[in-house]
């Protein structure tokens, strides 16, 4: 924001020459809760495959 509180948009872009990254995550987790019994299971897969880049 400027000294006039007028907003200004500004664009940075990275090195085009870079490679796109790749991530694979997995969690798992577990919980059980007594004496009545509560149980809990969680499962998270995310891939994140490369990606178009934005236009320049």
């Amino acid at each position: 924001m400027s000294a006039a509180g007028i907003h200004k948009t500004i664009d940075t872009w990275g090195d085009q020459r870079l490679v796109l990254e790749r991530a694979f995550t997995c969690n798992t987790g577990a919980s059980l809760e007594l004496p009545r019994v509560h149980a809990f299971l969680d499962y998270w897969n995310n891939d994140f495959k490369s990606g178009s880049r934005p236009s320049r």
